[in-house]
């Protein structure tokens, strides 16, 4: 009889190959995620599939309830620095992988530096007189995806990490870091800029709004306004949110109905407050 040592060698390779491959299960996949992102880590084809987690520091694993197939989807908010690890089986055998640790970037906050010909005033604002010209920088690492808002509204073209000012208005900025460009975040604060013909030593400047509590959550109260002055209020993006004007130097303003955030107060007669608003009394 004669034997195909082609054939047996083939076959032979194979079944060495996928016991081989049945016992050294690994996790692919981006080992690193963006705030507010996810990915999809996998491994090879098995039978059943169960995922453990074990976080940073810790010495627990933990089955990942549902995780039972060969992808994962993790995300950044409950995944970042956690151990990952799959149980397999083919046949009557289990195996399981080396552990695979997920990431997260770290970014701190975004800032904004200003230089240029202008002066500040005393409650914080930028003060611009004829001929001035001053500059927003934002700070690395957020420099992609900027755009450049005025007075509620993208300021067309302005889409660089450096802008240009020499009118008044109240300027804000979005942007994201090179690494993470879907994670678009802003400052926090809109950037207040005034002509210095509105008087920056009228004493109205000199008497800073009185804000109370601050936060707050269904009422602020006001004091130290001046009585039949036109104000708005402004969210963080600087968007007009409400206007009207005071009747005397005091103020109730109902915010219930206002998501959580912070605001900007700004009097036609150059005074201005801002105010955290949160649904959590605490």
């Amino acid at each position: 009889m004669k034997i195909n040592t082609t054939f047996c060698l083939s076959f032979f390779l194979t079944i060495f190959t996928l016991n081989s491959f049945a016992q050294n299960p690994t996790i692919i996949g981006n080992a690193i995620i963006c705030p507010d992102d996810s990915t999809v880590l996998t491994t090879q084809p098995y039978d059943t599939y169960q995922w453990f987690q074990r976080f940073y520091g810790s010495s627990t694993i933990t089955p990942i309830p549902g995780a039972n197939s060969q992808t994962l989807t993790v995300d950044y908010y409950n995944y970042a620095a956690s151990y990952l690890s799959v149980e397999v089986t083919m046949g009557p055998n289990d195996y399981t992988s080396p552990e695979f640790f997920v990431d997260g970037y770290v970014f701190a906050g975004m800032t904004v530096m200003s230089t240029g010909n202008y002066t500040t005033g005393p409650n914080g604002e930028f003060v611009l007189c004829q001929g001035d010209t001053m500059y927003f920088e934002v700070m690395m690492p957020y420099n992609t995806n900027i755009t450049w808002i005025r007075d509620g509204n993208p300021i067309p073209g302005a889409n660089g990490v450096v802008l240009v000012v020499t009118e008044p208005g109240n300027y804000f900025v979005t942007g994201a870091p090179a690494d993470c460009p879907n994670f678009i975040t802003n400052p926090g604060v809109v950037l207040e800029v005034i002509d210095c013909s509105n008087g920056i030593n009228d004493p109205a400047h000199a008497s800073p709004i009185t804000t109370f509590p601050n936060p707050a959550t269904d009422v602020v109260e006001l004091s130290n306004l001046k009585a039949n002055t036109s104000y708005v209020l402004l969210n963080s993006l600087g968007q007009n949110i409400r206007e009207g004007k005071t009747l005397s130097s005091e103020m109730k303003m109902i915010i219930s109905d206002l998501p959580d955030g912070v605001y900007f107060l700004k009097m036609s007669n150059g005074q201005s407050s801002q105010f955290l608003k949160t649904s959590n009394s605490s």
